[in-house]
């Protein structure tokens, strides 16, 4: 039977992903942050490991470098769990090593599938697929998609450009310098990366979705790529605006919306392998 390593610092989490893992015929191994993580795989290296990436301590990004770092560390297939909804986080992950991502909430059918994606061989009985399609409740799940709704509902205003897409046609390129953040307001864009010479989907957008939002950060390269998959109506958001709109903040929100932005400046300072430079 393959063993599959649980990487997460919530009990009840654990719990639904050890049953999960069992109704699809593999036995599971826990660990609550990515120290207890390694230890394990100092011993013996599971055929698969499911990563929170908001650990405590070290979190999930580290945890993977780390694993591959390993003598025979390239083995185990690896999983990103994150509630995190940006295209950019997700690119990086996979940079660093990741095999695939899920985001949380999640049902039973689609860990069966992102375990299948990267080679492990499940058991998935109809009756139990049908029975998991409602979405398994998570302690975080309440929190996905926040930052992306604040800043929907603060920056959806008349005077915002909006501008109509084709079908196939690019939105941004991987290695653009960014001007603007998007809504995506009706339509579909999907997220693509180049990857081993291949064009690897990191992600499906549908309306009422943020994406390309570094931008309104920092002039960060473009990590990936935005396509227009049905003819698409999407609304620029300009730093200026989103500037002007965080200025009307109370000072808390201000201070934690500030907070985040750094967070993940940080992180692409670290996956970047060298610390960027802030634009004045």
């Amino acid at each position: 039977m393959r063993t599959c390593m649980i990487v997460e610092d919530s009990a009840t989490i654990r719990r639904v992903l050890r049953e999960m893992l069992r109704k699809l015929g593999l036995f599971s191994i826990e660990a609550k942050c990515a120290e207890d993580a390694l230890a394990i795989c100092a011993k013996r290296l599971p055929d698969a490991m499911i990563v929170d990436w908001n650990l405590p301590g070290m979190n999930g990004l580290a945890l993977v470098r780390q694993v591959r770092a390993l003598p025979e560390g390239k083995a185990p297939r690896i999983i990103m769990c994150t509630v995190e909804t940006s295209m950019d986080h997700i690119e990086r992950a996979l940079a660093e090593g990741a095999d695939e991502y899920i985001m949380k909430p999640f049902t039973m059918e689609a860990l069966a599938d992102k375990l299948t994606l990267v080679g492990v061989d499940v058991n998935l009985k109809p009756s139990e697929s049908e029975a998991e399609g409602a979405r398994v409740s998570m302690e975080q799940a309440n929190h996905r998609r926040q930052f992306s709704r604040l800043a929907i509902a603060a920056m959806t205003v008349a005077d915002n450009e909006v501008r109509i897409y084709r079908p196939g046609e690019t939105i941004y390129r991987k290695g653009d310098t960014p001007d603007f953040g998007y809504i995506l307001m009706s339509g579909t864009v999907q997220i693509t990366t180049p990857r081993h010479g291949e064009t690897l989907v990191v992600g499906e957008l549908e309306p009422y979705q943020l994406f390309g939002e570094l931008a309104l950060i920092e002039r960060f390269p473009r990590p990936v790529t935005a396509t227009a998959t049905t003819q698409a109506e999407v609304m620029l958001i300009s730093p200026e605006r989103f500037r002007a709109k965080l200025d009307e903040l109370d000072p808390f929100m201000r201070s934690w919306v500030e907070s985040l932005s750094d967070h993940i400046f940080s992180l692409l300072a670290i996956t970047a392998g060298d610390e960027p430079k802030r634009s004045a």
